[in-house]
């Protein structure tokens, strides 16, 4: 496994030397006084409360977490020393000396502990990726042991994410407000919270930071309504990055002079949700109706501009690929799928042979945060009504759409993206197993009894991927539509020392790699 999981290196390069230059201690960079990110301002400054890549992207700059992850699936310490896994149900942090908080205390094994049982607690957010940590304990002065239900490559991995580290006493004297302007976590990293406003975060360094700084002196994210405006900012000058949500508008960006555009594919799928155990979508006919139904090519040439993959399985290719005994077994795996291409005669047959014959109708949600959902269920709605299905497109918000996930009460068809945090399948039993993410609430005998083989030697993981990709692609409760890619942006006189990975930014390493030029 560790082989095949280096043969995706190539991708991204000399990941891990850079992440570890960054960790090392050294003087502040020269360069940048000011760097303004365009960004949506987080709903609470505490992940636990409010999980998603883009604040911690902010908080990781404040809280760090133990050690990051590079996308080829290696590790680079940071407030760890060093890491160990004694067996694969245990994970030993053995902590780096010398660490200080902002407020000048020292980092010890308690902080530690309370961090990580923090974001793995019964109502944190961070829960869900987190599922297999059954304790969190001091295990020596300067250590700290996880240790798993089960076997789980994916725990360590989402820990450097979303174990980002607190300092204890602060945020039990603030467990109301925690996450709050009022109440800002106290970290370890190279920043600290300047202000903190619904439409803006504004950092400061942290003078006594212990490793390399990054360059910039002050980092903003400030909230930019839109890629047109976005480019407004940025083309006068008040912002200097940012993501590209819209890929059609890639053009326009590169047109504002000596901007620099960063593109990457990312281990992550999008796809609709179809409720499995809600009429009508009980019906494995109607959910092939609704794929059937689907033009992909179509949608990803009007939202993307044909600038992503079509998934042809719940997963990414590359995760297919490395976990076959070779890449072509991988493919010969994907081309003998079940495949739903656009085929309204084919969704009408399907319609015909399910148990609701007469006429349906139903809403199709979307995220005005998601452009491609909308035009998805827009997409939905044109082609369903050419078969007799009324199917009614309607917005949902982020944080509805988010809650409604955690609370086990999210209503389909709906859109979804789920990114894995390292190069392994493990992340299906998030959505065939018992978690929040598991919206479809999908789970047959056949896909209980595969997902243990997820955490097993090679073979039986390669065993254990084809039935539970077979099942779904069968069964049909995700319809997978396209892979993920981060597309980001910097302005005039300024680069990344590589481009990032959707990992980066989940890390804040992306900062750490921005320099003047």
């Amino acid at each position: 496994m560790r082989r095949r999981i280096q043969l995706l290196a190539g991708a991204v390069g000399t990941a891990t030397l850079l992440v570890g230059c960054e960790a090392s201690p050294g003087s502040a960079p020269s360069g940048i006084s000011e760097f303004t990110f365009a960004a949506s301002a987080p709903v609470s400054l505490d992940v636990a409360k409010n999980y998603n890549i883009a604040d911690t992207n902010i908080m990781s700059m404040v809280t760090e977490p133990l050690e990051n992850l590079a996308q080829d699936g290696t590790y680079t310490p940071l407030l760890a020393s060093s890491v160990t896994q004694p067996d694969k149900k245990t994970i030993v942090y053995n902590l780096r000396a010398g660490v200080e908080f902002s407020d000048g205390s020292a980092l010890t094994a308690e902080d530690v502990a309370w961090s990580l049982k923090h974001v793995t607690g019964e109502s944190a957010q961070t829960r869900n990726t987190l599922e297999y940590v059954t304790s969190v304990a001091v295990t020596g002065k300067q250590q700290v042991t996880v240790t798993l239900s089960q076997p789980d490559p994916l725990t360590r991995a989402a820990l450097s994410v979303v174990g980002l580290i607190q300092r204890k006493s602060f945020a039990e004297a603030h467990a109301a407000d925690l996450g709050s302007a009022s109440a800002v976590p106290v970290g370890t990293g190279p920043y600290l919270v300047d202000t903190y406003t619904p439409d803006k975060v504004t950092l400061k360094r942290n003078s006594g930071y212990w490793g390399r700084k990054p360059a910039p002196d002050r980092l903003v994210f400030t909230a930019v309504a839109g890629e047109t405006k976005s480019q407004l900012a940025m083309r006068s000058g008040e912002v200097q990055g940012g993501v590209i949500s819209d890929l059609t508008s890639i053009k326009q960006w590169k047109k504002i002079a000596g901007t620099s555009v960063y593109n990457v594919p990312a281990l992550q799928s999008n796809f609709l949700v179809l409720d499995v155990t809600a009429p009508p979508f009980d019906d494995v006919n109607v959910r092939r109706a609704v794929a059937y139904s689907l033009d992909r090519q179509g949608l990803l040439a009007a939202a993307f501009s044909s600038q992503v993959k079509p998934l042809k399985s719940y997963l990414p290719d590359e995760i297919v690929r490395g976990a076959a005994p070779s890449p072509a077994d991988g493919d010969s795996f994907l081309a003998g799928l079940p495949q739903y291409p656009f085929d309204l005669d084919k969704a009408k047959q399907a319609l015909a042979k399910s148990k609701y014959r007469g006429k349906l109708s139903f809403p199709v949600y979307f995220l005005n945060e998601l452009p491609w959902s909308k035009l998805a269920a827009l997409n939905l709605e044109t082609n369903l009504a050419k078969i007799g299905v009324k199917a009614e497109p309607r917005q949902i918000s982020r944080n509805a759409w988010m809650e409604s996930v955690y609370a086990k009460k999210a209503k389909t068809p709906m859109p979804y993206s789920l990114g894995t945090f390292a190069p392994v399948p493990n992340g299906l039993d998030k959505v065939v197993g018992k978690g929040a993410f598991n919206v479809a609430k999908f789970s047959t005998p056949a896909t209980r009894s595969a997902l243990p083989g997820l955490n097993g030697t090679d073979a039986q993981r390669w065993d254990s991927t084809k039935a539970l990709l077979g099942a779904i692609a069968d069964d049909v409760p995700y319809i997978p539509v396209f892979q993920g890619a981060h597309v980001s942006v910097l302005a005039k006189g300024y680069s990344y020392g590589r481009p990032p990975t959707l990992l980066d930014y989940a890390q804040g390493v992306n900062i750490r790699l921005l320099k003047a030029r």
